[in-house]
């Protein structure tokens, strides 16, 4: 794993943009190639409702039995707390600072176009500012939904996430990394117009990726087991989940 300039690592977001992200999970029946099909389907849908200057993508669940190995990994990292990939398929919609509501209109009715593939009632929704601190992208995309600790305020969730975990997190080599700071009200909006059912998650950890590969070696790291026991000042483990989500096209 290559690692970042000095100046990528000042702890400072490089760009700060809107976003809703829709983490799907899939129905027990669907097999990936419909999910696949669907999910591209949905992501055009949104695009095309988008106004110029947004974007909109798709990303289906990795291959589950090479998910379960990247998981596992992390358990031997030290954690023990994932115990299964969290969703099976992700739709997004960004845009400039300022564009929620142009964001929750464009995925308006996204549930009813995917039908049978999703259960929509476990399928969340989080919308809110993308601050990419490590810019950089690639084919695979790592998806840390977490809530904040019971008795937490909302702002020193996100302080603390924004301000004091990125000391740690930012010297992970080779990290391609930003963070979704939810908005309440703005994530309840967004699951209305989508049409899914949670919208409690108050924000998701995002990385780049090229192989799950590099998840297995990350768990390799010296400082891996300190950045784990640094989430535990802000998340609540218990109610976080963990998606690797290949991007489509």
């Amino acid at each position: 794993m290559s690692g970042s300039t000095c100046s990528e690592r000042s702890g400072t977001p490089t760009t700060v943009r809107t976003k809703v992200v829709l983490l799907l999970a899939a129905s027990a029946g669907a097999s990936r190639d419909e999910l696949r099909s669907s999910l591209s389907t949905a992501a055009q849908h949104v695009q095309d409702a988008l106004p110029p200057g947004h974007t909109s993508r798709a990303g289906i669940g990795v291959d589950p039995a090479a998910a379960r190995s990247a998981l596992d990994a992390l358990g031997s990292g030290g954690r023990d707390d994932f115990g299964a990939p969290g969703y099976q398929g992700m739709v997004w919609a960004t845009g400039p600072g300022g564009s929620m509501d142009a964001l929750v209109g464009a995925i308006d009715g996204v549930a009813d176009l995917l039908g049978d593939v999703i259960e929509p009632l476990t399928s969340a929704a989080v919308a809110g500012t993308d601050e990419v601190f490590l810019p950089g992208d690639g084919p695979l995309l790592g998806l840390y939904g977490i809530r904040r600790r019971p008795g937490d305020s909302y702002e020193h969730f996100h302080d603390f996430w924004r301000l004091e975990h990125t000391k740690l997190s930012m010297h992970i080599p080779g990290f391609r990394y930003r963070q979704l700071h939810a908005v309440g009200y703005a994530s309840e909006q967004a699951a209305a117009s989508a049409g899914v059912g949670v919208h409690d998650i108050d924000g998701c950890v995002e990385y780049f990726f090229d192989d799950l590969q590099y998840q297995v070696e990350m768990t390799r790291l010296d400082n891996f087991p300190e950045i784990y026991q640094d989430e535990k000042n802000f998340i609540d483990h218990d109610r976080a989940t963990f998606t690797y989500v290949e991007l489509l096209d």
